[in-house]
Order: C-alpha cells, then structure tokens, then sequence
C-alpha cells in the first residue's frame, strides 16, 4: 500500500488510436470523418506525415495522467478533452512538418503547447471547458508583435502564427 504519495497513471487507451487516426488522415479535421473510415484507418499501417507528432505523443506520456495536486499549487488532474482538443486543433492548422511543441499541463486541468524559437512564441492553451487561448511574440522585426486572443472565430490569425513559427525553425 502506498501513502503520501501520488502514483502516476498511464496515457489513456486513445493516445495510440489517436496517432493511427491522425496520420492515416492529415488533410481534414478528423471530426469530420464517419466510424468506417476511422476504422479503416486502425487496420492500415500509415506512415506519418506529421514530423511533430511522434515528438508530442511522447511529451504527452510524460504528463501527469490521473494524478490529483500533482504541483504544490494543488493542480487538477488532465482533462483528456482538453488534450484531445489540442491534437486536433494541431492536426487541423499547424504545418504537417513544423517543430513539434513543448506539451504542459496547465493547474486547471487543461493543457498548453508552446513553440520558443529563437525570438518568436507561440502558446496555446487548452481549457477543460473548451476555451482556447493565444499567445503570440514576434521580435525579429523593427516592431515587436506581441498579441493575446481567444481562439473562437480566429482560427485564420492562429494558422498564419503557426506558419511563422513553422518558417522560424
């Protein structure tokens, strides 16, 4: 019996079907799809397509799955819609080979990718209540960019910032 301490979970059971899905179709959000051709997708041996995807399936397995007041701020465990929300929003606007992003949990439950090149940011974050927010730095310029939005309805700016930090690498 183990007291005083947290024992870590594993991945849940979606993180490899998840994979299999994304990389068998890169082209359209896999919400879109109907069950046959997601199972189709499970019995074929697709070769990836996505350069960053291998690399974020790892930094998810790292993560605090199941674990209650995993920092000492007393953080919630990993809502894995939260995550699930994250890979389909990477799969849908991010550039199939771009950098792969640096995957934390945030205390709320919710989940935040963040790409620090050089002098760009990018950082989006997840929350368990399906809200996505922004954050975008740019530097290299004469004239700093620096902006913070809510994702809702603006999915175009957040494409064209992934396609910078996508050129920055």
């Amino acid at each position: 019996m183990v007291t005083g301490a947290s024992v870590k979970a594993e991945p849940p059971w979606w993180a490899g079907v998840f994979e299999k899905v994304l990389l068998g179709y890169p082209s359209r959000p896999v919400m879109e799809r109907s069950f046959a051709d997601i199972d189709r997708v499970l019995w074929a041996d697709p070769r990836p397509t996505l350069a960053w995807f291998p690399t974020v399936m790892e930094n998810l397995e790292r993560l605090p799955w199941g674990v209650d007041a995993w920092s000492s701020e007393g953080a919630r465990p990993l809502d894995d819609g939260a995550v699930v929300r994250l890979l389909l929003l990477l799969q849908e606007l991010f550039p199939a080979d771009g950098p792969a992003p640096v995957i934390s949990p945030t205390w709320d439950g919710g989940v935040q990718a963040d790409w620090e090149l050089g002098d760009t940011y990018l950082e989006i974050e997840i929350m368990p209540g399906g809200m996505i927010r922004c954050c975008f730095v740019d530097e290299r310029g004469d004239e700093t960019i620096e902006e913070e939005f809510e994702l809702a309805g603006r999915e175009d700016v957040l494409r064209s910032r992934m396609k910078t930090i996508a050129a920055a690498s």
